[in-house]
C-alpha cells in the first residue's frame, strides 16, 4: 500500500493495517463514484488552472463542517451519548451522519468497510450501531464516511488532529484520476 501506516499510527492491534487499507479503498471509490464537494472542487480547479496541485489544494479546502468533518465526527464517535443528540431538535447537525447522495443508508462505497467492521471489529460495530440508534430517535439519518473514518482512526489510535490526513491521502489518487 502506498500509505506508510506508522506515520499515522503507533502501536496497533491485529487487523488494524487491513482496516485502514479498507477505509482508504472506500474513500477512493467514493471520490471516483460520487460527485462530492472535494472531487468537484478538484475537477474545477484542475480544469481552470491546469494544475494538479491547485486541484488538490482546492479539494482539501472543502473539508470542514459540511464535507468531511472527520475530527468532529471522532468526538461524536468517542464521546457522544444519547442526550447529545437532542440538539437535532434545534436544527443542529451531528458530524458523521447524513449524506447528500444516499439518504436511505450508508454510501455503498463504504459497504466493504461496514462489513469488515461488523465481522472483525465488534466493538466498533456496536458503537456505530448505538450512535445510529440515538440518531434515529430524532431523524432517520445514517452514518457517513466521516463517522466510519473517525471510528477507524479511533480504533487505530491515529493521533488526534490527523484524521483528515487519512481522508486526504486516501482520496488524492482518485482525484487525480477523475
Amino acid at each position: 500500500m502506498w500509505l506508510k501506516m506508522d506515520l499515522l499510527i503507533g502501536e496497533y492491534s491485529e487487523g488494524i493495517p487491513e482496516l485502514l487499507e479498507c477505509c482508504i479503498e472506500c474513500h477512493q471509490n467514493a471520490a471516483l463514484k460520487n460527485p462530492n464537494a472535494s472531487s468537484a472542487a478538484f475537477q474545477n480547479a484542475f480544469l481552470g488552472s491546469g494544475s494538479v496541485e491547485n486541484g488538490i489544494a482546492s479539494a482539501i479546502l472543502t473539508l470542514g463542517k459540511n464535507h468531511g468533518p472527520i475530527m468532529d465526527a471522532r468526538v461524536v464517535y468517542e464521546h457522544f451519548e444519547e442526550g447529545d443528540f437532542e440538539m437535532i431538535k434545534r436544527g443542529a447537525k451531528i458530524a458523521g451522519f447524513g449524506n447528500s447522495f444516499f439518504k436511505d443508508g450508508i454510501d455503498p462505497s463504504f459497504d466493504p468497510l461496514d462489513a469488515m467492521i461488523r465481522y472483525d471489529f465488534p466493538k466498533i460495530a456496536e458503537r456505530i450501531y448505538e450512535l445510529t440508534q440515538y440518531m434515529h430517535k430524532y431523524k432517520k439519518i445514517y452514518p457517513n464516511a466521516a463517522l466510519y473514518t473517525a471510528a477507524v482512526c479511533s480504533e487505530a489510535r491515529v493521533k488526534r488532529g490527523h484524521e483528515s490526513a487519512l481522508f486526504i491521502m486516501a482520496r488524492i489518487p482518485a482525484w487525480i484520476n477523475l
